[in-house]
């Protein structure tokens, strides 16, 4: 079993390193000392002040809160290139709802625990009011769709029509 040296502590310390990191990196996760010793700590940032910084210019790029997050965070994007890199295939998204969008909605069953749906509608291309007007699909409708397409599927490959490699649309 490998033994943490007085020196080691010593060491890490002066990396920057404390007693209790180095005792877990080697004890718990198994690490070498050297690298216990020597390996900075991995600063982590706190991602919500840099989202109200960079909202504005983020949202006029279309790019959301969640995505704007993850580029940071996931891909080790600076806070500027998150916000100022338009999504992909996208456009600005407005999600500042009217008085009426926010009824017409709630109509349809999409309450307010249901507009990030409609604004997945709005990034795949619906128009705002497709994406308020149409309610959320019943537990039953979609257990009818899937059985539906279910039965699609096995009708065409009994006809040999169905190419193994291909999902059907």
């Amino acid at each position: 079993m490998l033994y943490v040296t007085p020196e080691d502590y010593e060491i890490a310390e002066r990396n920057g390193i404390n007693a209790e990191n180095v005792t877990q990196r080697v004890y718990v996760y198994g690490w070498e000392i050297e690298r216990a010793i020597t390996q900075p700590l991995t600063i982590r940032r706190k991602v919500d002040p840099l989202w109200e910084e960079w909202k504005q210019v983020a949202e006029e790029n279309g790019v959301y809160k969640s995505l704007f997050n993850q580029r940071i965070k996931a891909s080790g994007w600076s806070p500027e290139k998150a916000a100022t890199t338009p999504i992909r295939n996208g456009r600005p998204l407005n999600t500042e709802w009217t008085e009426e969008e926010r009824e017409q909605a709630r109509k349809n069953g999409l309450d307010k625990n249901y507009m990030s749906v409609v604004k997945a509608r709005i990034r795949l291309g619906w128009t705002r009011e497709e994406a308020l007007r149409t309610p959320i699909l019943s537990e039953d409708e979609r257990a009818k769709r899937v059985a539906k397409g279910t039965r699609k599927y096995h009708e065409r490959r009994k006809r040999g029509g169905l190419n193994e490699n291909l999902r059907i649309n």
